[in-house]
């Protein structure tokens, strides 16, 4: 009798295993649901595993993968979170099976008064793992009336920001009287392939333009010409200086002098019609220094004038006095000290 119920017994722990072995061999497929995600840094997700046949769900213990941990990363129960802006596969697999989702890290759209990283990233809360070099203040494609920026850095369509410090006050150029020309005269004759960093004051003319990539590459090229070297644009070699002290990141445009219409929406935002128009308008000002007076060792934009990239004529250049948000002219290049502040596109 005893010897029935053992036989008994083994048959039972038999069948069982037997069982389990045989669900277990039945597992033919594996999917990963979804099968890509699109996700903003922070963001998390519980991938989804599914087995055939179904009755083999759940037997098998799942070994959970990233194929780039440091932007996307996932725990052993198939919880993902967005770490940066990149992708990543994640990859599910056991007993020989495997499937994989594809994620997609991007940045949440741009608004005036995100933070600007180091990295090329952006947030409208402080990450206090990262380093802030700028302060958005404008979104959209600055390429739009930059063909030069649109070319040399095609990526650059979300919108500008602001450098957290650098002011200088310093002449736009000392050597002007003894040049006796316009820069933009010698832009137009000896680099056409530039647009002229000289301007009028109508509606229609370039200063109501966003081009301040094109001037200070521009301005480079006269400053870097041999004939130049005794009346070299000063305010544009602060700005090459600028960049070896605060590196911008490779999918930015690099840091520039912005021109006039740049500096006008740096400090009232943009407004509809001719920017000469404008005054007594500084919000964008005061939402840019609520961010910058949050940071240590950044510098607040003061109310003072601030020079741009663009030419008036062969004495004056523009500027626009961030006291009241008014563009005006200088009187002369030489002997008028304002303040510079570089922006970069991204």
């Amino acid at each position: 009798m005893k010897k029935q119920i053992l036989l008994i017994a083994f048959t039972v722990v038999f069948s069982v295993l037997s069982c389990s072995k045989n669900s277990l061999e039945a597992i033919d497929s594996l999917q990963v649901e979804p099968e890509t995600a699109t996700m903003h840094p922070g963001d998390t997700l519980t991938l989804q595993v599914s087995m055939s046949p179904e009755n083999a769900s759940g037997i098998k213990t799942i070994l959970w993968q990233s194929s780039h941990p440091q932007t996307v990363s996932v725990d052993k129960n198939g919880h993902i979170r967005a770490l940066r802006v990149g992708s990543s596969s994640i990859t599910a697999q056991t007993d020989g099976l495997s499937d994989s989702c594809l994620v997609i890290v991007e940045n949440i759209p741009p608004q005036t008064g995100d933070y600007y990283y180091s990295d090329g990233s952006w947030s409208p809360e402080l990450d206090e793992n990262k380093t802030v070099i700028g302060i958005v203040f404008w979104c959209g494609d600055p390429g739009k009336d930059d063909p030069l920026l649109r070319q040399e850095h095609p990526d650059c369509v979300n919108g500008l920001a602001v450098a957290i410090d650098g002011d200088m006050e310093i002449p736009w150029q000392t050597g002007y009287s003894e040049y006796k020309k316009t820069v933009g005269e010698w832009i137009e004759e000896n680099a056409p392939e530039y647009i002229s960093i000289l301007s009028g004051n109508g509606e229609n003319d370039n200063m109501n333009r966003i081009l301040g990539y094109n001037n200070t590459k521009a301005i480079e090229r006269f400053n870097s010409a041999p004939e130049n070297s005794a009346w070299p644009v000063e305010i544009v070699e602060n700005t090459v200086k600028y960049r070896k002290s605060r590196k911008a990141p490779a999918s930015s445009s690099d840091w520039y002098l912005p021109s006039l219409k740049e500096l006008s929406i740096l400090c009232s935002a943009e407004q509809e019609g001719n920017i000469w128009d404008l005054r007594d308008i500084t919000s964008n000002r005061d939402i840019i220094n609520a961010r910058l007076t949050s940071l240590p060792g950044s510098q607040p934009l003061v109310a003072f004038p601030y020079w741009s990239s663009t030419e008036g004529d062969r004495l004056r250049a523009y500027y626009v006095n961030f006291e009241i948000g008014l563009p005006n002219f200088s009187y002369v290049k030489d002997t008028w000290y304002l303040r510079t502040r570089c922006v970069l596109a991204f």
